[in-house]
Protein backbone atom coordinates (compact mmCIF):
# COMPACT_ATOMS: atom_id res chain seq x y z
CA UNK A 1 0.00 0.00 0.00
CA UNK A 2 1.21 3.61 -1.02
CA UNK A 3 0.08 6.86 0.82
CA UNK A 4 1.78 9.83 0.51
CA UNK A 5 1.09 13.64 0.91
CA UNK A 6 0.06 15.85 -2.08
CA UNK A 7 2.83 17.70 -3.32
CA UNK A 8 1.69 18.94 -6.81
CA UNK A 9 4.25 16.69 -8.34
CA UNK A 10 3.32 13.01 -7.17
CA UNK A 11 4.34 9.98 -8.61
CA UNK A 12 4.76 6.35 -8.16
CA UNK A 13 7.67 3.90 -9.80
CA UNK A 14 7.38 0.29 -9.53
CA UNK A 15 10.78 -1.81 -10.51
CA UNK A 16 9.56 -4.76 -12.48
CA UNK A 17 12.53 -6.44 -11.98
CA UNK A 18 13.31 -7.49 -15.05
CA UNK A 19 12.01 -6.38 -18.68
CA UNK A 20 8.40 -7.40 -20.04
CA UNK A 21 6.12 -6.33 -22.53
CA UNK A 22 3.56 -5.34 -19.90
CA UNK A 23 -0.01 -5.31 -21.56
CA UNK A 24 -2.54 -5.27 -18.80
CA UNK A 25 -2.95 -3.39 -15.33
CA UNK A 26 -5.11 -4.18 -12.50
CA UNK A 27 -5.10 -1.26 -10.13
CA UNK A 28 -6.84 -1.63 -6.63
CA UNK A 29 -6.76 2.42 -5.82
CA UNK A 30 -6.34 3.29 -1.84
CA UNK A 31 -9.36 2.76 0.35
CA UNK A 32 -9.77 3.53 4.25
CA UNK A 33 -13.12 3.63 5.81
CA UNK A 34 -14.06 7.44 5.95
CA UNK A 35 -10.91 8.05 3.25
CA UNK A 36 -12.09 6.82 0.22
CA UNK A 37 -11.28 9.67 -1.93
CA UNK A 38 -7.45 9.06 -1.36
CA UNK A 39 -7.11 6.80 -4.28
CA UNK A 40 -5.49 8.29 -7.89
CA UNK A 41 -8.90 9.39 -10.20
CA UNK A 42 -6.29 10.27 -13.56
CA UNK A 43 -3.05 9.35 -14.40
CA UNK A 44 -0.27 9.57 -16.82
CA UNK A 45 1.99 6.19 -17.49
CA UNK A 46 5.19 6.22 -18.91
CA UNK A 47 7.96 3.37 -18.52
CA UNK A 48 11.42 2.88 -19.28
CA UNK A 49 13.38 0.04 -20.56
CA UNK A 50 16.34 0.43 -18.36
CA UNK A 51 16.72 0.41 -14.65
CA UNK A 52 18.46 3.94 -14.63
CA UNK A 53 15.09 5.53 -15.03
CA UNK A 54 16.36 8.51 -17.19
CA UNK A 55 14.01 7.98 -20.13
CA UNK A 56 11.02 7.73 -19.20
CA UNK A 57 8.43 6.97 -22.40
CA UNK A 58 4.89 7.82 -22.53
CA UNK A 59 1.76 4.99 -22.19
CA UNK A 60 -0.65 7.58 -22.09
CA UNK A 61 -3.14 8.96 -19.96
CA UNK A 62 -5.94 6.92 -17.86
CA UNK A 63 -8.50 6.93 -14.98
CA UNK A 64 -8.71 4.23 -12.17
CA UNK A 65 -11.86 3.67 -10.38
CA UNK A 66 -12.75 4.83 -7.16
CA UNK A 67 -12.10 1.60 -4.63
CA UNK A 68 -15.38 2.17 -3.03
CA UNK A 69 -16.58 -0.56 -5.66
CA UNK A 70 -13.68 -3.19 -4.54
CA UNK A 71 -13.22 -4.66 -7.94
CA UNK A 72 -9.97 -2.47 -8.68
CA UNK A 73 -9.95 -1.39 -12.46
CA UNK A 74 -8.09 -2.87 -15.42
CA UNK A 75 -6.51 -0.78 -17.50
CA UNK A 76 -5.28 -2.17 -21.33
CA UNK A 77 -2.06 -1.16 -22.07
CA UNK A 78 -0.49 -1.78 -26.10
CA UNK A 79 2.12 0.40 -25.35
CA UNK A 80 4.80 -0.90 -23.34
CA UNK A 81 7.00 -3.02 -25.04
CA UNK A 82 10.45 -3.99 -22.97
CA UNK A 83 8.91 -2.71 -20.01
CA UNK A 84 11.18 -2.32 -16.76
CA UNK A 85 10.44 0.69 -14.37
CA UNK A 86 6.65 2.14 -14.49
CA UNK A 87 6.04 5.54 -13.92
CA UNK A 88 2.68 6.95 -12.25
CA UNK A 89 2.31 10.87 -12.13
CA UNK A 90 -0.58 11.59 -10.18
CA UNK A 91 -2.93 13.91 -12.06
CA UNK A 92 -6.14 14.02 -9.96
CA UNK A 93 -7.54 11.94 -6.73
CA UNK A 94 -11.29 11.18 -6.64
CA UNK A 95 -11.81 14.12 -4.03
CA UNK A 96 -8.87 14.30 -1.16
CA UNK A 97 -6.54 17.49 -1.43
CA UNK A 98 -4.22 16.40 0.96
CA UNK A 99 -3.43 12.81 -0.09
CA UNK A 100 -3.15 10.19 -2.62
CA UNK A 101 -2.60 6.66 -2.54
CA UNK A 102 -2.71 3.31 -4.03
CA UNK A 103 -3.75 -0.45 -2.41
CA UNK A 104 -2.00 -2.74 -4.88
CA UNK A 105 -1.26 -2.46 -8.78
CA UNK A 106 -0.84 -6.16 -11.11
CA UNK A 107 0.96 -6.03 -14.28
CA UNK A 108 0.22 -8.53 -17.00
CA UNK A 109 2.15 -9.72 -19.16
CA UNK A 110 1.09 -10.81 -22.82
CA UNK A 111 0.69 -14.98 -23.04
CA UNK A 112 2.61 -16.67 -25.74
CA UNK A 113 0.21 -17.40 -28.61
CA UNK A 114 -0.05 -21.29 -29.62
CA UNK A 115 2.54 -21.22 -32.72
CA UNK A 116 5.08 -19.88 -29.40
CA UNK A 117 4.20 -22.46 -27.14
CA UNK A 118 4.48 -25.21 -30.60
CA UNK A 119 8.25 -23.93 -30.56
CA UNK A 120 8.58 -24.08 -27.30
CA UNK A 121 7.03 -27.98 -27.07
CA UNK A 122 9.61 -28.31 -30.21
CA UNK A 123 13.02 -27.26 -28.30
CA UNK A 124 12.10 -29.60 -25.37
CA UNK A 125 10.90 -32.60 -26.92
CA UNK A 126 14.28 -34.02 -27.85
CA UNK A 127 15.45 -33.40 -24.28
CA UNK A 128 13.01 -34.91 -22.84
CA UNK A 129 13.57 -37.89 -25.05
CA UNK A 130 17.15 -37.88 -23.97
CA UNK A 131 16.36 -38.18 -20.47
CA UNK A 132 14.02 -40.75 -20.77
CA UNK A 133 16.36 -43.02 -22.75
CA UNK A 134 18.99 -42.12 -20.33
CA UNK A 135 16.54 -42.75 -17.17
CA UNK A 136 15.29 -46.32 -18.50
CA UNK A 137 18.87 -47.17 -19.36
CA UNK A 138 19.86 -46.97 -15.59
CA UNK A 139 16.58 -49.40 -14.54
Amino acid sequence: MWLTSLSGSDYIVFDLGANYDVTNLHVWNYFETGAALRGINSVSISYDTTVAGNEFTSAGSYEFASEIEGSGSDVAISTMTNARLVRFDVNSTHGSVYYVGLSEVQFTSAVPEASTWGVIAGLVSPGVVAWRKRFSKRN
